[in-house]
């Protein structure tokens, strides 16, 4: 199996690596920074004031776009936070090399509800977050997108108690 792994907007870090290497197959890292942007970053800028500044969802979403329709063979796209939204959007995409998709703690899906999933997808989100609710967010996606709830082969991830019950698996019918 082959993997793009769509970092959050602290870019290609050891942690993303150490998950990567766990993964059997062939993985790529894609950031939401060039290169460039990286050298621009300012002693006193946060990093969401510098992804905002530098790069945006947007733009993320074309780079990873442009990354799967350079691919010749079938890809399964994790993502985590910002890179989680980009793969939810992605998933929408009829691409003949998209596998499947899964999100990691995508905060940024609740402005994406519109999005039907025609790939298989998993959504994995936390059990509390600061700027929204996750209890919304879940129903949101039950009521508009008509989602499964997990299979318990999918709920043994979140036995360590990081993740909530908010696992949807959604599949291509």
């Amino acid at each position: 199996m082959n993997y793009i792994i769509l970092s959050d907007i602290h870019g290609d870090t050891s942690y993303l690596r150490q998950f990567g290497e766990r993964l059997q197959g062939r993985v790529e890292y894609l950031t939401p920074y060039s290169r460039i942007d990286l050298n621009t970053k300012l002693p006193s800028e946060s990093q969401y004031e510098f992804f905002k500044r530098v790069s945006s969802l947007d733009v993320y979403f074309e780079s990873a776009l442009n990354k799967l329709k350079q691919s010749h063979s079938p890809v399964s796209v994790i993502g985590f936070s910002v890179g989680a939204t980009v793969a939810w959007r992605l998933a929408a995409l009829d691409l003949p090399t998209l596998n499947q998709c899964i999100g990691v703690f995508g905060s940024r899906i609740r402005d994406y509800l519109y999005i039907k999933p025609v790939k298989p997808t998993v959504l994995l989100f936390s059990n509390e977050e600061h700027y929204f609710s996750t209890d919304v967010l879940e129903s949101n996606l039950v009521k508009k997108l008509q989602l499964a709830m997990p299979h318990d082969d999918i709920k043994t991830i979140a036995d360590d108690g990081i993740l909530s019950k908010t696992i949807f698996s959604v599949v291509k019918r």
